[in-house]
């Protein structure tokens, strides 16, 4: 069966998601600049003009990709926020400040913890799972195209501005509240960057080393697991390790 014939057989999102299927593929394995339409009809057994109908280039393809991941991403985000940080600081369990995450007492700290590693392992499974939409990105990080600072919106949600969903909910109930300069480090450098590089490099470490992906994802979680506890002191959760110092 030709292309044409299995075209006129697809439905409408069954044609779309076929070629954003193939079209993640071919970006993850060769790059966007290397990947031609011709290439993304044969991978998707569709035509050239059914492509076309749908998205105007190859860009608009690589557009729709990204933009999905992020909301997704925020999605998963929001819910962790407004289920284990907004509720405790609506019940006065939880106080951000400058340098640390302020409990009303050890058992709360100890408690949001365990949230946050939960939290920490369903992240690593959301990008598992998007692994190969996560190079594209990491590959358009190092060139000085359109999408170069893209990796930098996965942390929209801690940037202190008004078109910030969080920060605004965050500030309805302590008005006091601004977002640490420490809790933007830590986020991009010690909780996004492990998780790209994981998503980035899981295959080949596979390939050097014969540690299957469950394996890895075990290994992962259990140094986490050894490092995050390493920010308790007493009621607190600190976001430096300067603030553990004082």
């Amino acid at each position: 069966m030709n292309s044409n014939s299995t075209a006129n057989h697809l439905t409408f999102y069954e044609a779309k998601d076929r070629i954003l299927q193939a079209t993640q593929t071919l970006f993850a394995e060769k790059g966007f600049d290397a990947t031609s339409i011709s290439e993304i009809s044969k991978k998707a057994s569709v035509n050239k003009a059914l492509i076309y109908y749908y998205f105007a280039n190859k860009e608009a393809i690589l557009d729709i990709m990204l933009e999905q991941l992020f909301e997704e991403s925020k999605s998963l985000s929001m819910n962790f926020i407004q289920d284990h940080i907004l509720s405790m600081i609506s019940n006065n369990l939880l106080d951000i400040l400058p340098d640390r995450f302020h409990f009303v007492n050890e058992e709360a700290a100890k408690y949001f913890l365990q949230q946050m590693l939960q939290f920490y392992g369903r992240t690593i499974d959301f990008i598992l799972e998007r692994k190969q939409l996560v190079k594209i990105l990491f590959l358009e990080s190092l060139k000085s195209g359109k999408h170069h600072n893209d990796l930098f919106r996965f942390t929209e949600l801690i940037k202190g501005n008004e078109s910030n969903p969080l920060y605004q909910e965050i500030k309805a109930v302590d008005a006091e509240f601004a977002f640490p300069v420490e809790i933007t480090v830590f986020n991009f450098f010690f909780f996004l960057q492990p998780l790209i590089s994981y998503a980035v490099y899981a295959d080949d470490f596979y390939n050097v080393f014969g540690i299957p992906e469950e394996g890895i994802r075990d290994h992962f979680m259990r140094s986490i697991q050894t490092l995050l506890p390493s920010f308790i002191a007493g009621p607190d959760i600190l976001l430096s390790f300067t603030a553990k110092l004082v």
